[in-house]
């Protein structure tokens, strides 16, 4: 992320730029993915004054716009601190569904075959994509063929993120 940040504070009309946004799965733990999302500014930002450009700040806390010129905020998912990542939020989008149930139940199978399930809400999601009508193993092709809930009540931090980011105030 480091050499992102530090390509995207060298383009040219970086200077014109007034907010930011970052956003990163947490994995298994949205304060380590937080902490290392504030190294890979911090470390950007020792480089950056190094070739004069502008700095970028850092944010004592997840969904919080900092920074006085340049605004940046961070959205770690699925949000509100929990471990997991965009898969599992989109998993809540057909939560409750009777495809739901068939796919617990063939990874349930899948798993008593012998076939480890690692990243379980990623495994979901991609079992929900294959019941659709074009099924593509890409969630940003599911999300522009409309597959994903994009008003549910689940995306509801993801949409106040991109308002306030869009809006340059905070998030909550």
């Amino acid at each position: 992320m480091r050499e992102s940040l530090e390509t995207l504070a060298g383009l040219t009309g970086f200077g014109t730029v007034k907010r930011v946004g970052i956003v990163r799965d947490a994995d298994d733990s949205a304060s380590r993915a937080f902490q290392s999302v504030q190294t890979s500014l911090r470390n950007a930002n020792q480089a950056i004054l190094k070739g004069m450009h502008a700095e970028f700040p850092v944010p004592d806390r997840p969904e919080e716009c900092s920074g006085d010129g340049l605004s940046l905020s961070v959205l770690i998912l699925p949000g509100g601190g929990d471990d997991g990542m965009l898969e599992t939020l989109l998993c809540k989008t057909f939560a409750g569904t009777d495809v739901e149930c068939c796919i617990n139940e063939f990874l349930r199978c899948a798993e008593k075959l012998g076939s480890p399930i690692r990243r379980r809400d990623k495994s979901r999601a991609h079992a929900w994509l294959a019941t659709q009508q074009d099924p593509h193993v890409s969630v940003g092709y599911a999300a522009s063929k409309g597959y994903w809930k994009f008003d549910h009540e689940a995306l509801a931090g993801v949409r106040r993120f991109l308002m306030a980011l869009a809006q340059d105030r905070p998030a909550a």
